[in-house]
């Protein structure tokens, strides 16, 4: 009978304990329970962000709340990696990296809080995460522009971010004469973020420009936008470019078509 009266003293203990998570999904999990992360990206990073407070009453003469340690992945699908957090941090980051080939599906790894002087259980929950590689969105907002011969023509984009982690982007331009370097581009979780990307020929012509858009976590996640870029040679065009910058005519010019392209601005 004693045993059985300490048995069920101990199992109240553990299944006092929780974790309250703040970011990215804010929710308080009981010692033992599955904890969903959402969705994120193959070889996406996730920052799982959680409070110190365990549930429990710490041991000894202070009678406050005992404070988990630390937190870590303890359990992962093959091809994944985790950090732990920082101890005694506040509040605790620890984070979770898909494989970058990981296919879509839903996935389960194990978390663990550790509680080493205050008397909390070490306690470990489930954790549930769905893979997708559909999560990055984009608009170009601008898809017809006109420009000078040598002037400076500026793509807008929205990237949107549908992850539980945030991302960065490698944007690649094509269709134009030239080489053309990548932008990159971070977007926090569940955000979007305007981007422009600046463009020139010295050639008058129509030119169908492509932009594609990569996750650098993960060549799954991508998108590509379609454009087009009208290049002009008349000189009305290129005193109202000017306007957003000289971008290759010689310095000693510079002065005179500036001023050129605050006239066109007054049209």
């Amino acid at each position: 009978m004693k045993k059985t009266l300490a048995l069920l003293f101990v199992l109240g203990f553990v299944s006092a304990s929780y974790l309250r998570v703040i970011e990215p999904v804010p929710q308080t999990i009981d010692g033992g329970g599955e904890l969903d992360l959402g969705v994120m990206g193959p070889g996406q990073k996730l920052e799982l962000v959680a409070n110190r407070g365990t549930g429990v009453t710490a041991a000894g003469w202070s009678g406050g709340e005992a404070r988990w340690d630390q937190i870590g992945f303890t359990t992962l699908s093959p091809g994944w990696s985790s950090e732990d957090s920082k101890v005694y941090e506040q509040p605790m980051r620890a984070y979770l990296e898909a494989d970058r080939n990981a296919a879509d599906g839903v996935y389960y790894a194990e978390l663990t809080a550790w509680d080493e002087y205050e008397g909390a259980p070490t306690t470990k929950f489930r954790i549930k995460v769905e893979i997708r590689s559909d999560l990055l969105g984009s608009e170009l907002l601008t898809p017809n522009v006109v420009a000078g011969a040598n002037q400076p023509a500026r793509f807008q984009f929205i990237l949107k971010n549908d992850s539980n982690a945030g991302d960065a982007y490698e944007i690649l331009v094509s269709g134009l004469p030239g080489q053309w370097p990548a932008k990159k581009v971070f977007v926090p979780y569940h955000s979007t973020k305007t981007v422009s990307y600046e463009v020139g020929s010295s050639e008058r012509g129509d030119y169908a420009v492509n932009f594609s858009i990569t996750s650098i976590s993960s060549e799954k996640i991508k998108s590509e936008n379609a454009g087009k870029l009208s290049v002009r040679t008349n000189l009305f065009l290129d005193m109202l470019a000017t306007s957003h910058g000289v971008l290759l005519f010689p310095s000693i010019e510079q002065p005179i078509y500036s001023l050129l392209g605050l006239f066109a601005n007054f049209k």
